[in-house]
C-alpha cells in the first residue's frame, strides 16, 4: 500500500509543477506589461527575493516579488518589466525572473513523473509476485 500512497504523492507534486507552469506561461501571453521598480530585497533563511511595484492600468500600486534564490534578481532602484493579471494584479511575474527560471519547474515535474512511474512499475511488480 506504501508505493502507492507514493506513487500518488509523485503524481500530484508533477501534476502541480506543471499547472503553475502553465499559468505562468498563459500569464506572460495573455497579462498586461508594466514597467516595475525594485525597492526592497526581503531575505529569508538566505534566500533573497527582490521586492518590486508597478502601476497597473487603474493606476493602483501592486507588489511582485522575484522567486527566492542565494542571490537577488534585482537591485533596489533597477527597472524589470512585469506581466500581471488585469482582474487581479496580485497575479503578476517578473519577466527577467520567468526567463532566469525558464523550465525549472519542467525539471522537477520531470523528476516526480519519472519516480511515479518507477513506484508504480515497483507496486505492480510487489502485486504480481
Amino acid at each position: 500500500m506504501g508505493v502507492w500512497v507514493l506513487f500518488l504523492l509523485f503524481l500530484s507534486v508533477t501534476l502541480r509543477s506543471l499547472l503553475k507552469e502553465r499559468a505562468i506561461d498563459q500569464l506572460i501571453a495573455n497579462g498586461l506589461r508594466a514597467d516595475a521598480v525594485c525597492e526592497f530585497i526581503k531575505w529569508d533563511e538566505g534566500n533573497a527575493s527582490s521586492v518590486c511595484y508597478f502601476t497597473t492600468v487603474n493606476g493602483a500600486r501592486a507588489e511582485v516579488a522575484s522567486a527566492a534564490s542565494d542571490r537577488p534578481l534585482l537591485q533596489p532602484g533597477e527597472m524589470a518589466e512585469v506581466a500581471y493579471d488585469a482582474d487581479n494584479s496580485r497575479h503578476a511575474v517578473l519577466l527577467a525572473d520567468r526567463n532566469n527560471r525558464r523550465g525549472e519547474m519542467r525539471v522537477v515535474a520531470a523528476l516526480f513523473g519519472l519516480a511515479s512511474v518507477v513506484t508504480a512499475v515497483v507496486g505492480l511488480i510487489k502485486a504480481f509476485v
